[in-house]
């Protein structure tokens, strides 16, 4: 770390941090590494580096995000896909 990244870091040193990890990039992600210091991402893997107050209320909270994605995705899948054509024509 060069002087100026220490210099943002100290007065965060005694904070608990949370590295995020990505199973993919995000769009755009190219772009915010930018606008933030390089230390808020992942050099060796995709993610982002939060800090954080409640470590485990914060785990919770994406926990049950994603799990409510998942089921969201789930639910479209298992919607019905037939075309409006085929809608229309199955209820007369």
């Amino acid at each position: 770390m060069n002087a100026f990244e220490r210099a943002v870091l100290r007065p965060y040193q005694h904070r608990v941090c949370l590295f995020v990890e990505f199973s993919s990039l995000p769009k755009g992600y190219g772009r915010y590494r930018l606008w933030f210091p390089r230390i808020l991402f992942g050099t060796a893997r995709p993610g982002l580096l939060l800090i954080v107050d409640d470590w485990m209320q914060l785990s919770r909270d994406i926990e049950v995000a994603r799990t409510q994605w998942r089921e969201e995705r789930l639910n479209k899948q298992r919607h019905d896909s037939r075309s409006p054509a085929a809608h229309f024509i199955g209820k007369s």
